[in-house]
């Protein structure tokens, strides 16, 4: 097949060397073509250190403070469960390897409020005492 009369876009079947090639070069080495070294831009380092899943992080944080699982993922915004919503939200950026587009979609949130809460939870950590007091709690249930 021949885009233009003079550039071939695939070699025909016996020639060359190797059937059916494309338009590029293979004899130029990955590093070469694309300025790096040997190690991938996309290469996932979870796997070095424990995570914790954000099911157990919400039964965790469920039974340190006796609010349900449910009511803590429900959307419903009441003023007793959103602080331990928001520190729903930082345990879980914390504590796992998951970005926030795949943390809302865990919780079934857009990842803009999954940020947005982490930020407050943080916040509430270091100012509320008792928040701090079930980070920690929270946080040595987890880790032990």
């Amino acid at each position: 097949m021949q885009l233009y009369s003079r550039l071939q876009l695939f070699q025909p079947e016996g020639t060359g060397r190797g059937g059916c090639k494309g338009v590029q070069d293979t004899s130029i080495s990955l590093e070469e073509e694309a300025g790096r070294s040997h190690t991938s831009g996309g290469e996932n380092l979870g796997d070095i250190a424990e995570t914790v899943s954000v099911k157990k992080i919400l039964l965790a944080l469920s039974d340190v403070t006796g609010c349900p699982p449910l009511e803590l993922i429900n959307h419903r915004r009441s003023r007793e469960v959103m602080p331990y919503r928001h520190l729903l939200y930082a345990l879980a950026k914390e504590l796992t390897w998951q970005s926030f587009p795949q943390l809302g979609k865990t919780l079934n949130r857009d990842h803009s409020t999954v940020l947005h809460g982490a930020k407050r939870g943080q916040k509430l950590i270091e100012t509320d005492p008792k928040i701090t007091k079930v980070y920690k709690q929270v946080k040595r249930k987890l880790v032990a």
